[in-house]
């Protein structure tokens, strides 16, 4: 009987690069076996030395993980399609592989509307381009306008 089986990129340079291919077995534990027999690296990607399946692999039929019926003893028929899929994770990369740059991070930009950012060449405050002019929203009398000039504020 005919089961297709699907398999990720992770898994096709075990089957020669296919993406899908048909294969043959009863169960899902038969089914590793046929496979195992045409590409010799799959059940090593799959499963450890002892036949248990890795953790971060899983396996459906016809859209159902295996592990809610009846895992690897879950009967397959002609015309199932069975899913192999490894589960991928992310990392920190090993520290010798880390590389710094020497160019120094872009400023940050701000996200409020309407804020003054200041000019990369003179450290003047610009206002955001779709930002008007707005009054004060207080007076400053002549006496402290004097006094913060004088201070250089």
């Amino acid at each position: 009987m005919a089961v297709k089986v699907q398999v990720t990129s992770v898994l096709q340079k075990a089957v020669d690069g296919q993406r899908e291919f048909d294969s043959e077995g009863d169960t899902v534990a038969e089914l590793i076996e046929n496979i195992n027999s045409q590409y010799p690296d799959f059940r090593s990607q799959i499963a450890d030395e002892n036949g248990e399946l890795h953790r971060f692999v899983n396996i459906y039929l016809n859209d159902e993980d295996i592990r809610y019926l009846a895992g690897k003893d879950t009967t397959v028929s002609s015309g199932d399609t069975v899913s192999f899929l490894p589960a991928l994770a992310g990392g920190a990369p090993a520290a010798s592989a880390l590389r710094i740059s020497a160019a120094p991070a872009p400023p940050a930009r701000s996200r409020l509307a309407g804020t003054r950012q200041s000019s990369p060449r003179s450290g003047a405050p610009t206002p955001p381009p779709h930002a008007s002019r707005a009054p004060a929203r207080h007076a400053i009398d002549a006496p402290m306008k004097r006094s913060l000039h004088d201070c250089g504020c």
